[in-house]
């Protein structure tokens, strides 16, 4: 198990209420429980909202490069991309036999 800090939390009453709520229903051994669970629920919507950031951003790169004509032939481009996926596969699997 990880090494363990303590840290002093201050909360509203509503708050307070519903972690030791949690705790009596049997959901949670201990308050620090509800809490780990709150900060790593919160890391993951954080790595999602960095997700959809990155996604909106690419999207607006390609929006961007279409406005100023920088666009692609959909089928030859795919079909590049399939010629290199193969021979990268191929070359994987050769080294792997």
């Amino acid at each position: 198990m990880a090494k363990q800090y303590t840290m002093t939390v201050s909360l509203t009453k509503q708050l307070d209420a519903y972690v030791k709520a949690k705790v009596k229903s049997g959901e949670y051994a201990s308050a620090s429980e509800v809490m780990r669970e709150s900060l790593r629920l919160t890391q993951e919507r954080d790595r999602r909202a960095g997700r959809s950031r990155s996604v909106a951003q690419k999207i607006k790169d390609g929006v961007d490069s279409a406005s100023q004509g920088l666009l692609l032939d959909g089928p030859s481009a795919m079909e590049k991309h399939r010629g290199r996926l193969v021979r990268q596969f191929s070359s994987t699997s050769r080294k792997a036999a």
